[in-house]
């Protein structure tokens, strides 16, 4: 029987785990031919199941430390964005840094791995919550589904509100829908929010380049529970 240890938890058993842990039970055969993306503060990850098969041994995995907390302190700290053209030269600062990690690091990696042919993407990671419930609030916020698909025209228009327009105080819709993006503009203040969906455009670019298209990305409303959960499913199976 597989065991892991939270104090020892690896990369590869985080991707793996948090797979298990965001797919409801009733669909669970998703896991088994989707790949999964994590886009986090301290590191970019992914992975999927190899052959039907969820243990270690069979899942291939990629990683990089260039998370969204790495490249924000790699640009100037407290950028002006005061003007909506001081705002997109710190958002083309980001996408040049950014296009140049793609190419040195998490392309290389992809390079190795067959994870962008999959046809379908689950997302997890802070930025895609943003995106999601941003885009697409009433999907995310009242009807609460388990996956709400994000596609790339949904990440540009993110970029483009977060560039020209942030809602820090967003009063249209229903009071939940309202709170729910005061949260999230206050976890993704307007420069994080930026270099988010720039890393997000590139990842998907970078995805886009595999033979199986078309591709479709979702986030996962459970990606909060994320490996915890995925712990809990894999000893329960035991």
């Amino acid at each position: 029987n597989e065991r892991i240890s939270i104090t020892e938890l690896k990369v590869n058993d985080e991707v793996r785990l948090t797979l298990l842990g965001i797919v409801p039970t009733d669909v669970r055969d998703v896991i088994y031919t989707a790949g999964i993306l994590d886009v986090g503060t301290g590191n970019v990850k992914g992975g999927f199941c190899k052959n039907g098969d969820c243990s270690a041994l069979n899942f291939p995995y990629i990683e990089s430390n260039w998370g969204l907390g790495k490249i924000l302190a790699t640009l100037p700290a407290n950028p002006d964005l005061s003007t909506i053209q001081s705002t997109k030269q710190y958002a083309e600062s980001a996408d040049n840094l950014i296009k140049n990690i793609i190419s040195t690091d998490i392309g290389k990696s992809l390079n190795q791995s067959t994870l962008r042919d999959k046809k379908q993407i689950l997302t997890t990671g802070g930025i895609f919550w943003a995106i999601a419930t941003l885009i697409h609030p009433k999907e995310v916020v009242i009807e609460k589904n388990n996956f709400v698909q994000i596609t790339e025209s949904d990440v540009r228009a993110f970029k483009k509100m977060a560039i020209e327009n942030y809602p820090t105080n967003y009063s249209s819709g229903t009071a939940e829908i309202n709170q729910a993006i005061r949260e999230v503009t206050a976890t993704f203040p307007q420069d994080k929010a930026i270099v988010g969906a720039t890393l997000v455009l590139q990842l998907f670019t970078e995805f886009n380049k595999s033979r199986v298209t078309p591709k479709k990305y979702y986030y996962c409303k459970n990606s909060v529970v994320g490996w915890p959960s995925g712990l809990i499913i894999r000893e329960q199976s035991e």
